[in-house]
């Protein structure tokens, strides 16, 4: 792909189904908010957005103006908000070069650093939470690497890119509390 690339299709186009996977929330928070896709369809009583670049930011206070919004790394808003009544939604960077090429955008290190720290944090995590990753092939450090005992699965959007159905890898250890999906793998 050449040029900038516009947004993050995969969440872009499933998050409507993601969000449905997630469920109403007491509070919900987004540490990787970027432009809040998956935060404007859920249902909770508070919401925290969280991302690190200027741009999302700003987009996050114009547009969700219910929302905490706050600027922070990412762990350290998840250490603020952790309890039993949270549910984290976590959608690190899925490719590094992806940013590299966006200036809008904000990745201060490698994408499985990313994932490593989610997973020691989810070790001993009070909430919910769900991480999202790359559907299908892609970089070693993906959420299949660092989360493989936890269950995953694959949202699959009605849109196509490239003739490609438009797909996320969604892992959670609390999907057996859930309704059964059609988008379980």
């Amino acid at each position: 792909m050449t040029g900038l690339r516009t947004g993050y299709p995969g969440l872009t186009h499933t998050a409507k189904q993601i969000a449905e996977l997630i469920g109403a929330c007491d509070v919900f928070v987004e540490p990787f908010a970027g432009l809040g896709r998956v935060s404007k369809f859920i249902n909770a009583n508070q919401i925290v957005l969280n991302d690190m670049s200027d741009f999302a930011v700003e987009h996050l206070r114009t547009n969700f103006p219910q929302a905490k919004v706050t600027q922070k790394d990412f762990l350290e808003v998840m250490r603020e908000c952790d309890a039993s009544n949270v549910t984290f939604f976590c959608d690190p960077p899925w490719s590094r070069s992806d940013y590299a090429l966006n200036p809008k955008t904000y990745c201060d290190r490698g994408v499985g650093e990313y994932y490593k720290q989610l997973r020691e944090f989810v070790n001993t995590c009070k909430g919910r939470w769900f991480i999202a990753g790359r559907a299908s092939g892609g970089a070693r450090a993906t959420a299949t690497v660092y989360f493989k005992e936890y269950e995953m699965r694959t949202v699959v959007s009605d849109r196509t890119i490239n003739g490609y159905p438009v797909k996320t890898l969604l892992v959670s250890k609390y999907f057996n509390l859930m309704p059964s999906s059609k988008n379980k793998d």
